[in-house]
């Protein structure tokens, strides 16, 4: 194996060790420093879309599927409905669900307030997808899945 040099041409040398090679290791702020470092902004665009986009492809595939009222579902995407035709919240009837899922928007409320345990926030935030979409499960999951990816 060749003895390797003293220093490596044109590299500044700091306490921080050798390579595995024998030469001496580039500044730390030189190695952190990113590949495209100095081109043009562009390129500090295009990663974030990049990113975004795959997080949405990733979010928005199939995302109708299953057709069904999954976990918390059964509470917001009927709460989030009821804002939107009453302006609050109403208590939900026992077929509720059923109904939904068949795609009867009919009798699926009784007249009184229900009680409310979360903020209206998120509720509105899923509306706006049902607004758009209509109660159907790709309705309400489609504004909390754009929300993800862009954050």
């Amino acid at each position: 194996m060749p003895t390797p040099p003293a220093t490596a041409p044109n590299v500044r040398t700091l306490a921080l060790g050798r390579s595995s090679t024998g030469y001496p290791l580039r500044p730390l702020r030189q190695r952190l420093r990113s590949p495209v470092h100095g081109s043009s902004r562009l390129w500090g665009w295009l990663g974030p879309i990049a990113v975004t986009l795959l997080a949405a492809i990733a979010r928005l595939w199939r995302l109708g599927e299953p057709r069904a009222l999954l976990f918390d579902e059964t509470y917001y995407a009927k709460d989030a409905w009821s804002l939107l035709q009453y302006g609050y919240v109403r208590e939900f009837t026992e077929q509720a669900n059923d109904r939904i899922v068949a795609g009867s928007l009919t009798g699926l409320f009784k007249p009184e307030v229900t009680q409310i345990v979360h903020p209206d926030g998120g509720k509105w935030l899923i509306a706006a997808g049902e607004q758009v979409f209509g109660l159907t499960p790709f309705g309400w999951r489609i504004s909390a899945a754009i929300a993800g990816a862009l954050t």
